[in-house]
């Protein structure tokens, strides 16, 4: 039997039990120097702010638990934060890197620009917006894909009109010939209309026949006729434009073309006047400055979408920068 008590008792130990752990746990965190000249801590950090964190569930009963998993949590974050502060002061991670890429990256695009200028080639190009030949044929190849897409789907669209419009002239013919086999026509002329219309019993009504081909009368017949006709007008004209469209185009595009062979043909295809200032500008060749240019690029797209690019300076501290690996 459990004497009268005996339960706050237990109860009253277990949360002094808790609280006492809760506070070992603090007093140890506060100890550990995990800033970054000892990263080895933070492991140790970690298992108490796990522990403390673990403790959570037991908060409901034992309030005092909240108030040191809040101290230990606040404390871990500031000296995390300080560390991490210095680790982004010590490599330079700030907007001056955007600069010093963009500096760079002029500085390359200047260099290109004024090789561009020793080649008439390239610089015809360039009046018509293209950096490079390739860019060109590209466009060229997709005006086509472009092109064929386009008309496949009109011409898709032609032929499903021609075959409605044949459609409405069948059943033009037929109703015509109905119509004319009411009225009082010789025998001949009667016999005619019977072979023509063939399975139709010359007898059927006009209208009768209109609304088995799901118009009611000759009116709507005639105007959706109508309209489909002038649908497929618009359609041919539109198929006439695009074709037309798409070969004053390609023909000014090729014309760019082939006078840019033409003028590559008609020079070295590269001279020693371009050479030296590749020379002069440190670069080895034109293509290797183009791949260089838009390897700076996207770096800089990267940057300005992440803000991940560690850029890191000539001096560096080597102890510094190997507590940083292990902190981060």
């Amino acid at each position: 039997r459990i004497c009268p008590g005996t339960y706050d008792s237990m109860m009253r130990h277990i949360r002094e039990e808790l609280e006492e752990h809760a506070d070992q746990l603090e007093h140890r965190l506060k100890k550990l120097d995990f800033s970054l000249k000892c990263p080895q801590n933070i492991r140790l950090v970690q298992e108490i702010v796990e522990k403390i964190d673990a403790m959570q569930v037991l908060e409901q009963n034992i309030p005092a638990l909240k108030k040191y998993r809040d101290r230990i949590n606040q404390h871990f974050l500031q000296v995390t934060k300080e560390a991490f502060d210095h680790i982004k002061k010590t490599f330079n991670l700030s907007d001056k890197i955007l600069d010093h890429l963009k500096q760079e990256l002029i500085k390359l695009e200047q260099i290109k620009n004024e090789y561009d200028h020793l080649c008439p080639a390239r610089v015809y190009l360039r009046k018509f917006g293209y950096s490079d030949i390739n860019v060109l044929h590209q466009d060229i190849e997709n005006l086509r894909i472009r092109q064929y897409a386009d008309l496949e789907e009109a011409e898709n669209e032609k032929r499903r009109m021609e075959s409605q419009l044949n459609d409405f002239n069948i059943i033009i013919r037929h109703y015509t010939l109905l119509t004319s086999s009411r009225i009082n026509l010789g025998i001949l002329n009667r016999l005619v209309a019977k072979v023509a219309i063939g399975i139709q019993k010359l007898e059927t009504q006009p209208n009768e026949y209109l609304k088995q081909k799901g118009y009611a009368n000759i009116e709507i017949f005639n105007k959706t006729m109508t309209q489909v006709q002038e649908n497929y007008d618009k359609l041919l004209r539109l198929i006439e434009n695009k074709r037309t469209d798409f070969h004053n185009t390609l023909n000014r595009l090729e014309s760019i073309n082939n006078e840019y062979v033409s003028l590559l043909n008609s020079s070295n295809l590269i001279s020693s006047q371009e050479i030296d200032f590749l020379h002069e500008k440190e670069q080895i060749s034109y293509e290797l400055l183009e791949e260089t240019i838009q390897e700076k690029k996207k770096i800089l797209i990267e940057y300005e979408n992440y803000k991940q690019i560690y850029y890191f300076s000539n001096k560096l501290e080597g102890l510094v920068a190997n507590n940083a690996l292990i902190y981060i």
